[in-house]
């Protein structure tokens, strides 16, 4: 488990949520198995040592080959994405396969939309967990 969690961090950085989606199945399931949380921790630790490698060492280098940007400036985005695809699911117009790597605030309409829309199906979630253990799991 811990040799895919380092192959799935250093091939995609998607994987750096790992030890949190850990943490989540572990608190939805209510497990009392110690072998989850020696993954938990283990993972954390190979997670945590792949954030300052890439803060100190790999930064310095990425700086001279490409801009890089943040992941505070990033995240602005991932808020402006799930309204775009909430409006995708509703009305499929102006599909395209890139939609540019554009830079939002944190103030931007579309980021206060999925902010509140991320906000209200988490609550409703957790709200639904104790009832419905399957559709807290999706």
């Amino acid at each position: 488990m811990v040799l895919s969690a380092v192959s799935a961090i250093l091939s995609r950085e998607n994987a750096l949520i790992l030890p949190l989606l850990l943490l989540f199945y572990h608190y939805t399931f209510n497990f009392k198995k110690k072998i989850l949380l020696y993954a938990f921790f283990s993972i954390f630790g190979i997670t945590l040592g792949y954030i300052l490698v890439r803060q100190t060492i790999l930064s310095s280098f990425l700086a001279n080959i490409a801009c890089t940007t943040t992941l505070f400036e990033r995240m602005p985005g991932f808020f402006v994405a799930i309204v775009n695809y909430m409006r995708l699911l509703i009305l499929p117009f102006n599909l395209h396969t890139e939609y540019g790597l554009r830079l939002f605030k944190f103030y931007d309409p579309k980021a206060i939309l999925g902010i509140i829309i991320v906000a209200v199906l988490s609550i409703y979630a957790f709200r639904k967990r104790d009832t419905d253990k399957i559709f807290f799991s999706l």
